[in-house]
């Protein structure tokens, strides 16, 4: 396939929402202001067929996704691993297919999205199709509002717990 590279695109509309003083709970830090990024670099083959994402600028992109954590990020992936009910079973941004999702679990097929009520339509596009491809590989998406980890991280934790199978 022929490769075309090509610079990030402007940070996304939403972008002065996030970063302005007003902005709430769960607000993005200033230096991941383009969220609902998942590619850098698309690969085109001569046949038109749909856009194949590299497997490497996935794996780039994941790495400065979790260098670059959300407040609600940060709160969640703490608990994650000193909460001995969730300890080494979930993994943070890393790559499932050429989606990122916030947190994985593999062994139990598990992905967690944080939501942002401020998310833009594209964002929430993009979140749509994440879900969808997740879903038709046997993975169960479960949607935590931001705020509501940093509201009360006891009942997220008790909701996600929910969700993971009993032994």
């Amino acid at each position: 396939p022929a490769h075309q590279s090509f610079q990030l695109p402007p940070p996304c509309p939403a972008s002065s929402e996030l970063n302005s003083p007003q902005s709430g709970p769960g607000a993005h830090s200033p230096s991941r202001v383009w969220q609902g990024v998942r590619s850098i670099c698309v690969c085109s083959s001569s046949q038109g067929t749909a856009p194949v994402i590299s497997a490497s600028t996935v794996r780039g992109l994941a790495r400065l996704l979790r260098r670059n954590p959300t407040d609600a990020e940060r709160i969640l992936w703490r608990a994650l691993t000193k909460d001995r009910r969730f300890a080494g079973l979930f993994k943070r941004q890393t790559p499932v297919g050429r989606y990122i999702p916030d947190f994985v679990s593999f062994v139990h097929r598990i992905a967690i999205e944080l939501v942002n009520p401020e998310e833009n339509a594209a964002t929430a596009a993009d979140r749509a199709a994440r879900r969808e491809w997740l879903a038709a590989r046997n993975y169960r998406v479960v949607d935590i509002r931001a705020a509501d980890i940093e509201r009360d991280l006891g009942q997220e934790l008790a909701r996600l717990e929910a969700c993971l199978p009993r032994p």
